[in-house]
């Protein structure tokens, strides 16, 4: 009997003496100062959104300029109209039929007319801007 007393107060000395380790060692963490987070914004960011500016600045002016871009492509049965920014012209496909009984060159002159008649109506002017035409043969 005397031997589960001494066995029992053996491990309730050991629990004590973890606790005691434990509790000094969250205590020592506790103390200890901690560092300040701090946040870095690396370069590349920045100068990602000093070019993201100037690219919305351009835009905007280019816009000012030229509202009408907008509004392209157009598309109709006789013609296909986009803008071609590195070039800076407006570009025109018009169809023909071979088959038709319409000449060839009525028909793209009809067309080419159409395109006039349409990039004006959205307000190009004709006088700034150029247009050039391909001519593509439908069946």
């Amino acid at each position: 009997m005397k031997k589960f007393v001494f066995i029992f107060i053996g491990i309730f000395l050991i629990i004590v003496l973890l606790s005691f380790i434990s509790l000094s060692k969250k205590s020592d963490i506790q103390t200890r100062p901690q560092p300040t987070p701090t946040i870095v914004v690396p370069t590349q960011m920045v100068e990602e959104k000093k070019l993201e500016g100037l690219y919305i600045k351009d835009r905007n002016e280019f816009l000012k300029s030229k509202p009408w871009v907008l509004k392209l492509p157009l598309k109709s049965d006789r013609y296909f109209i986009s803008y071609d920014p590195g070039g800076n012209e407006i570009l025109a496909t018009i169809y023909f039929s071979v088959s038709s009984s319409i000449p060839k060159d009525q028909q793209l002159s009809e067309a080419k007319q159409a395109v006039i008649n349409v990039v004006k109506s959205v307000g190009v002017d004709l006088g700034v801007d150029r247009i050039v035409y391909f001519e593509t043969e439908i069946k």
